[in-house]
């Protein structure tokens, strides 16, 4: 699956001239709760992907990092569609052979 084409934005986008992201501020552009924002947050401490860095006593991120956050949420978003489309197909499938048994 090719990322680069089914994430539609960036924050250079939505915020061009913002460095500084609020905890808050940032959940609501990725468009999720403040409690999720912490569990991306993280997985991506986690994982440490480039150019993330969250520093616990700001109470919020600086733009490459909310990038990172804000690019996360949008593939969480696509794959679990994806895996739910595919999930549901196979459940489907099983649940009607087994109904016609």
């Amino acid at each position: 699956m090719n990322t680069q084409k089914l994430i539609t934005k960036s924050l250079d986008e939505i915020a061009p001239s913002v460095w500084f992201f609020p905890k808050s501020v940032l959940a609501g552009l990725c468009e999720i709760g403040e409690s999720t924002l912490d569990r991306y947050r993280d997985d991506l401490v986690e994982i440490q992907p480039r150019k993330f860095e969250w520093l616990f006593y700001g109470g919020g991120y600086t733009r490459d990092s909310a990038e990172c956050i804000h690019q996360y949420a949008q593939l969480i978003k696509i794959m679990r569609v994806a895996i739910t489309k595919q999930n549901i197909k196979q459940h489907m499938e099983e649940f009607w052979r087994e109904k016609n048994r």
